[in-house]
This record gives C-alpha cells, structure tokens and sequence, in this order.
C-alpha cells in the first residue's frame, strides 16, 4: 500500500483553513495530513487543536521555533514526524511506498492531484519524484495574471509544491537545506533539493504527469 502524507507549514491561520477545504475537496482520501506551526503569531495552541479534532488522520506540532527561510525547517520537522504517526494497527510502512506531499498556506491544488498521484505510481513504482506537466501562476495583486509554466526541474521552473517526494530519498538528501553549497538559497533551496532528489534516485525516476496541473501558485509581488 502506498502511504502520503501532506505536511503544511502553518504561518497564516486563513491559509491553513484554506488547505483543509482543498484537501477535503481532494477526489481521493487516502492521505494523512501533519500540520507545523511555525511559531506563527496568528495561530494558537487551540486553532491546532480544533482543525485536528475532527480527523483521525490530521496532526500538529506545535514546535514553538520559528525556522525561517521559507519554512524550510517547518517543513523537514513534518517529514520526519510522518513516521512516528502510525494508523491504528499500522506498525509498518514501506520505505520507498512512502510519500510526502508541501501543500503550503498559500497554494492551492486542483481538486484530482492525489488521485493523479496514486495512480502515476500505479504505473511506475520506482518513482522518486512524481509531478504534473504543468502549474499555474496567479497574480495576488493583479487579479487578472495567469501564466501556466512547464513543470521542468529548472531554475525557476518548478515550486517545491509542484512534486510528491519518495520520503527514503528525500531523508537521503538531507531534506531542505536553504544553505547548501555554503551560501544562503532563500528562495531556490527547494530547486536545489529537487536536483539532488534527481542525482540519487535517478533521472529516469521523475515520473512528469502528461497534461496534467495540479498546483495554483499565488505570486505575491504580481
């Protein structure tokens, strides 16, 4: 059986509220869902409490830590945290069945992305890294941009919410590290992770979705 877990860096209270709509409108159920606050100022120890009551298979960390950089911290404490939830009588997962999908609070995905998921590594179980051809780029102050982008592991040309993650690689690579290479990425360490993802577990393993979109990012400077 493969395993996703969805792991949300929480910073705005309005977005995570936003993120458990769309996975609720996801045509497939099959994930589990761990929420990190990172250290957010607008979200409380009881806002957590209350979006995880109702769902067996939603958690929290409320680590108290504001990592910075993006979330990059917020995000990689998810990952590793998606092992210690096991579903009842669930002791034992299978390593390279196991992946992790950042739905961030302020993307959006498209209603058929895990379904499409599940079935793209139906049909290739070697997969590493799984995206869509394609994502969608919206302007957050011009209403009216939309720019749809080949999904591509190219310097700005992909989003860290663009793929599904094989978790064992994803350890193996160290996770995202907005200081690899000794300098500080900021914005593109989730591209540097993207190719070291690609150096270990293979080109011929990054299963790209034909015409297919899944991820509605929001540009905040558009």
């Amino acid at each position: 059986m493969t395993d996703l877990t969805v792991i949300t860096a929480a910073w705005r209270k309005e977005g995570v509220e936003n993120v458990i709509s769309g996975l609720k409108n996801q045509t497939c159920q099959n994930f589990e869902h761990i929420i990190v606050n990172d250290c957010s100022p607008h979200i409380t120890h009881e806002d957590l409490v209350g979006w995880c009551k109702d769902n067996p298979r939603r958690y929290f960390i409320d680590s108290g830590i504001r990592g910075g950089f993006y979330g990059s911290a917020a995000r990689n404490v998810g990952a590793e945290m998606s092992f210690i939830y096991f579903r009842e009588g669930d002791r034992v997962r299978s390593d390279h069945k196991h992946f992790l999908m950042f739905w961030d609070d302020d993307n959006e995905f498209y209603p058929e992305a895990i379904a499409d998921f599940y079935d793209a590594f139906a049909a290739n179980q070697n997969a590493v890294l799984i995206g869509a051809e394609f994502w969608e780029i919206f302007g957050t102050k011009d209403k009216d941009y939309r720019h749809k982008m080949k999904n591509k592991i190219l310097g700005q040309q992909c989003d860290l919410g663009g793929f599904f993650y094989r978790r064992d690689i994803f350890k193996k690579c160290g996770g995202f590290d907005p200081f690899y290479g000794g300098e500080v990425h900021k914005i593109v360490y989730d591209f540097e992770l993207l190719k070291r993802m690609v150096e270990k577990g293979g080109k011929d393993n990054v299963v790209i979705i034909p015409g297919k979109t899944h991820l509605k990012f929001f540009h905040k400077e558009r």
